[in-house]
């Protein structure tokens, strides 16, 4: 019985885990889609901005395309 258990606990956790990686992402991506360029900001503070969204979505095992970003 006691494997059984352990067993159905890491299950929940793993999909825990899955379900927050997920929302993690969609915050992620949603981020970037929704950025915009704010003209008080220099072009290099621009590209470190969205250097660091990709570098998240890599974190998470999700990437945006090199083409996507220019």
């Amino acid at each position: 019985l006691c494997w059984v258990c352990l067993v159905f606990c890491c299950t929940i956790v793993i999909l825990v885990y899955k379900q927050f990686s997920d929302t993690s992402i969609t915050i992620v991506q949603q981020k970037f889609y929704s950025y915009t360029l704010d003209l008080k900001v220099n072009i290099a503070g621009h590209i470190l901005k969205l250097e660091n969204i990709s570098r998240q979505l890599k974190q998470l095992k999700e990437s945006i395309s090199k083409s996507i970003l220019i």
